[in-house]
């Protein structure tokens, strides 16, 4: 199954070429791409909630939660020192 997105055309091409090459396992992939009338619209694969409609809208995230995703998008160890310091 395929969403698409429609962007004007600087913040649709800065994000076709973000995801053009990107290959990750909890990241979706660019499927199709196109520009009609100065707008680019983004074939992608489909996700039921992205990430930031779960932070702002489903679940409170404690900071268990934010290491989790951290890891599993971006293989990233979080400092628990660094994040209490804030």
């Amino acid at each position: 199954m395929i969403m698409f997105e429609e962007l004007d055309k600087k913040a649709g091409t800065t994000k076709f070429d973000l995801l053009k090459n990107l290959s990750h396992l909890n990241i979706i992939k660019l499927k199709h791409a196109f520009i009609h009338e100065n707008l680019v619209y983004l074939g992608l694969e489909y996700c039921r909630h992205t990430v930031q409609e779960l932070i702002h809208v489903y679940i409170p995230l404690e900071e268990y939660h934010i290491r989790v995703l951290a890891k599993s998008v971006g293989n990233y160890e979080c400092c628990s020192q660094a994040i209490s310091s804030t």
